[in-house]
């Protein structure tokens, strides 16, 4: 996976919506570092290509992240003049170019794919060479869900309909018609997709219930009461909150119940199999709970934040992991039994470009916000150790990273900087541009764009045209 636009897509939270608001509600300071993620990804786009923190979760069988980062081989620039695409290899040998209508705009990949957003809004396999047409409303913005699949959702951010295009199979569904819904207020930000059963979860915020749509087109719509947070392992988990409790109901993709029981209030809650969840109360313990119905189960009480919905991170059945900020002030790591892998001071910063199916390492920032800027380590959830050297990061400005967070290139201080396990690089223009595999970057040096290595100063670095880059797989 190549891309994702950040806020944080598929995030297993239970946390209901400021009426207030335009989005889901978050922390102050967590708000302030999201919404400037999204606009370093808006620049991205604009200076260089696009991509985003969090994926839809799932993976095939599971929920979640930790499976294997995104490959490439070949690397798209569009011309910001006429909009054309020019296809390189990774030697910078050009292999063939695609003439674009409605001029240049963001791009972004999934495996062959690309998204083309522009006046003329389109998805080009670059194998074929074939092309999917989108049709955008004003203010609407269009998004893979699934990558590498070549799964497109059109939605506005302000919380609408949600149209999604399968570019494969030529599917393409209205959820609002399909649904027979008046007025949705969906935010595809809290949308839940589950690869293997191709059975999306979506929350309409002006009903308070959710739906799950197969986006082959082939079941009918199944309507569920209460908030989806998951969706994985053929099972759907939704959420009833009821002020200090909370109704957790297991249910199977087709919206038939399985199994349902009282808990109080939430802060997250995910699927381990099809018959299991772990959940976290606002309180900060972690249980298990089943199908079944069973008495939960506590595993471990976590010393959580108390004021607002501090960033949660599930990393999924591969890493088996919680990442979560501490009342004082520290980034900790937990296994699924609540066991401390490693911990950091200080608090989680947005990764744009990382995938959830793949996200390992975490970005930690020191907590004095009186210094504009501040040292700022990766965390590696596997072992919970630092990743590399820390490096200063200008307070609230976020990073961009490979899938699995593991190298990162931010904007940075006086020098923009490309951080690797076994290198810190400083840039003259940042942030870089990172690849899924993160092993390679393209930098900008005089207006020109290099493609280089990320673990070492590459002294021989490829030139690329001039334009808007992003990585692509073309196997």
């Amino acid at each position: 996976m190549n891309q994702s636009l950040p806020p944080p897509i598929g995030a297993n939270r239970v946390d209901e919506p400021d009426d207030q608001d335009d989005g889901a509600a978050m922390s102050g300071a967590s708000a302030r570092i999201r919404l400037i993620a999204a606009a370093l990804v808006l620049a991205l786009a604009i200076g260089a290509g696009v991509i985003g923190y969090r994926v839809i979760a799932g993976d095939e069988g599971g929920s979640g992240g930790g499976g294997e980062v995104g490959s490439w081989n070949a690397i798209a620039v569009q011309d910001v003049e006429d909009g054309n695409i020019t296809i390189m290899d990774g030697d910078g040998q050009e292999l063939e170019t695609f003439e674009v209508e409605g001029g240049a705009g963001s791009i972004s990949s999934a495996g062959p794919y690309l998204l083309v957003d522009n006046d003329a809004p389109e998805v080009i396999d670059t194998r074929s060479g074939d092309r999917t047409a989108l049709e955008l409303n004003d203010g609407e913005n269009a998004r893979f869900i699934s990558p590498p699949s070549p799964i497109v959702a059109t939605s506005s951010p302000s919380g609408a309909n949600v149209r999604i295009v399968d570019v494969d199979s030529g599917t393409e569904i209205d959820v609002a018609e399909l649904g027979e819904l008046t007025g949705p207020r969906i935010f595809l930000e809290s949308a839940q997709f589950d690869v293997e059963s191709g059975v999306i979860g979506l929350i309409d915020e002006s009903t308070s219930q959710s739906v799950l749509i197969d986006v082959d087109g082939d079941d009918d719509p199944a309507f569920l009461p209460g908030r989806v947070v998951d969706v994985a392992f053929g099972r759907a988990l939704a959420v009833q909150p009821a002020g200090p409790e909370a109704e957790l109901r297991f249910y199977d993709v087709n919206g038939e119940e399985l199994g349902t029981i009282d808990l109080p209030a939430l802060r997250i809650a995910w699927l381990v199999d099809e018959s299991t969840a772990r959940v976290v109360t606002t309180g900060g313990d972690l249980l298990r709970v089943t199908v079944a119905g069973d008495d939960p189960e506590q595993l471990a009480s976590l010393e959580m934040g108390e004021d607002g919905p501090a960033p949660f991170i599930e990393l999924g059945e591969d890493l088996e992991r919680l990442v979560f900020e501490t009342s004082d002030e520290r980034v900790v790591v937990v296994d699924w039994d609540g066991h401390e892998i490693g911990q950091a001071p200080g608090a989680i910063i947005d990764t744009a470009l990382v995938s959830r199916m793949a996200q390992r390492c975490v970005a930690v920032i020191e907590a004095d916000e009186e210094n504009p800027t501040a040292p700022t380590r990766l965390l590696d959830a596997e072992s919970g150790d630092t990743v590399g050297e820390p490096f200063e990061v200008v307070r609230l400005t976020p990073l961009v990273g490979s899938d699995d967070g593991c190298t990162v290139s931010t904007a940075g201080t006086e020098a923009p900087v490309v951080v690797h396990r076994d290198h810190v690089t400083e840039l003259e223009v940042g942030p870089a541009r990172v690849s899924p595999d993160g092993d390679s970057v393209i930098v900008r040096r005089d207006g020109q764009n290099l493609l280089q290595r990320a673990s070492e100063q590459d002294d021989d670095p490829i030139e690329l045209p001039a334009g808007l880059v992003v990585f692509v797989d073309r196997s």
